[in-house]
């Protein structure tokens, strides 16, 4: 396999998205965190989002370098300075098989429809690729993926990605259900049975669960979220 900088040809410089589009950027600093924390909340709200960002999200962006993983944030000011939209980039520590950069980004639903999800997009990409690349070095052949979630009703922003090269590599599937006991279980077919997870044998359910999450995108952190 050729080395990690020839796959990945990171770029010299990223631009910032540009002023032209409404917002002007700069890297994010840690008196930013409550409003990044009031923004990120106001547009999972807007979206619906499934997975929502808690305070210790919020505190990784601050971190940075120095963090569990390496995050680079930036974030677009309108003209009153404050904060509307939020981009950042991470590079997963924990993954030793190989080289995963998730990006991620909020932006205010009054900013959207301008071109900022698309030139935040391609910032994210490159810086994506250069992070990578320092973290692991130019000539490692490991393994390397630039990715991140989006829920499945969030259909401008898959077509977003789509447009930008990505595409869908996992689906995963949410299940819900009523904790106040009015469902009725349905009858279990190919001679399965369905015990009392006090019942269950912890040990190979969780060696089941480490087994079907090998192939996950976040394989790598599979023994923390079981």
């Amino acid at each position: 396999m050729t080395g990690l900088a020839q796959r990945l040809s990171p770029p010299g410089s990223v631009p910032y998205p540009g002023n032209h589009l409404g917002l002007r950027w700069r890297p994010l600093i840690s008196r930013d965190a409550p409003a990044v924390y009031d923004l990120v909340r106001a547009v999972e709200s807007a979206d619906d989002a499934i997975h929502r960002t808690g305070a210790e999200g919020i505190a990784d962006m601050v971190e940075g370098r120095g963090g569990a993983d390496w995050v680079d944030a930036i974030v677009g000011l309108d003209r009153n300075s404050s904060i509307s939209a939020v981009g950042c980039v991470r590079v997963v520590r924990g993954a030793s098989d190989s080289a995963i950069a998730i990006v991620s980004a909020y932006v205010h639903p009054h900013w959207r429809g301008r071109g900022l999800g698309r030139a935040l997009l391609h910032w994210q990409d490159g810086r994506a690729r250069e992070m990578l690349v320092e973290t692991y070095g130019p000539d490692s052949t490991i393994p390397a993926s630039i990715a991140n979630f989006v829920d499945a009703h969030m259909t401008d922003r898959r077509r977003l990605y789509i447009a930008a090269g990505f595409y869908a590599k996992r689906t995963l599937q949410v299940m819900y259900r009523d904790l106040e006991g009015s469902e009725s279980a349905p009858r279990v077919r190919g001679g399965y049975t369905v015990v009392p997870w006090d019942s269950a044998l912890r040990d190979q359910v969780r060696e089941l669960h480490m087994e079907v999450s090998r192939d996950l995108f976040w394989s790598w952190n599979r023994a923390r979220w079981w």
